[in-house]
């Protein structure tokens, strides 16, 4: 980065915090009204209702050996709720288990 993008980042924020400020001010004078900004998903796994089975051994049929992020990334659940699930599957039989730790990829039974 040049000192020349430096500064233009810097400016960047600047203006940035200028308009916040001049929003804050508009708030305060009752110019403008607060509005409640949407909720962001949660991103340990609980925005998603269910863990469909179904789901997770169409996509591990579809595409072979994968890795328990991919699993995630393709139906919008990561964390421990998904890894507890795909424990369970594999228990159950449903899925079979390759490698350890960052090397583990699943596979449909």
């Amino acid at each position: 980065m040049t000192a020349l993008d430096a500064l233009r980042k810097e400016a960047d924020e600047k203006r940035q915090q200028l308009v916040r400020l001049e929003d804050a001010i508009g708030v305060m004078e009752g110019k403008l009204s607060v509005t409640k900004a949407a909720k962001k998903p949660s991103s340990n796994g609980r925005a998603r209702q269910t863990l469909d089975e179904g789901d997770i051994i169409a996509y591990v049929n579809q595409h072979g050996p994968v890795a328990a992020t991919q699993i995630g990334e393709a139906i919008g659940v990561t964390g421990n709720s998904l890894s507890v699930k795909l424990g369970r599957m594999v228990k159950a039989g449903k899925l079979t288990k390759q490698g350890t730790r960052r090397q583990t990829r699943y596979l449909a039974a």
